[in-house]
């Protein structure tokens, strides 16, 4: 990366345009890959003092791409859901939330922050929405609170994956329980204790009703 960012700096300064450009051949396979590089490559700008052009971030990109490739995580980063959140409580509380959810979903790639009418004008791609209000959207759509305690994150954290994902995180949870009790006990019924620990944990989360969270599609 050094190597390739040291002649890149001085094409970039003295408007070096490089011939034959590959920027719609990087665009098409690594789209996403791409905006997360241009996110993270501000430093660069501002030792610039200028923006990277795409013609020469998508070299940049590619060695994004063929690392996180051969250690298995390109399919990984391609498929993450782009979210935004929406908070009408100020900034506070706004960036509150959103390092919240951050830490929730790693699952997910966490865009910004935005007002509602910060929304409405919004023209970035995304694919969900938490807010702290109902909004006008096509998008898959939270709605939350801004404090909640580990009891309601487990909770919210379950429904969002199965939304998703199809995912069910008790599930998980539940094999995981009954490897634990098989390292240490007899099991003589294990469809039945499986059941009765799969009632137990959906019970908790039913006796949570008074937890202001909703989901929308």
């Amino acid at each position: 990366l050094i190597q390739h960012c040291i002649p890149a700096f001085y094409r970039i300064k003295y408007n070096y345009h490089i011939e034959n450009s590959i920027v719609n051949m990087v665009l098409i396979k690594y789209g996403n890959l791409h905006k997360i590089v241009r996110r993270c490559i501000y430093p660069f700008d501002e030792l610039l003092g200028k923006v990277v052009p795409d013609e020469e971030l998508v070299y940049i990109t590619l060695l994004f791409s063929a690392y996180l490739n051969r250690e298995g995580m390109l399919d990984y980063i391609m498929r993450k859901r782009r979210a935004v959140v929406v908070c009408e409580n100020g900034i506070v509380i706004s960036r509150y939330l959103f390092v919240e959810l951050k830490d929730l979903f790693p699952e997910i790639d966490f865009i910004t922050t935005l007002s509602l009418r910060g929304f409405e004008k919004y023209n970035e791609e995304f694919d969900i929405v938490f807010s702290t209000t109902d909004l006008k959207t096509d998008k898959i759509q939270f709605t939350v609170r801004t404090f909640w305690d580990e009891g309601a994150k487990s909770i919210f954290r379950e429904r969002v994956l199965q939304k998703i994902k199809c995912v069910s995180t008790n599930r998980i949870k539940l094999d995981q329980i009954m490897q634990i009790i098989s390292k240490y006990a007899d099991i003589t019924d294990k469809d039945k204790l499986s059941n009765e620990i799969s009632n137990y944990i959906e019970g908790i989360s039913s006796r949570n009703n008074n937890i202001e969270i909703s989901e929308k599609a």
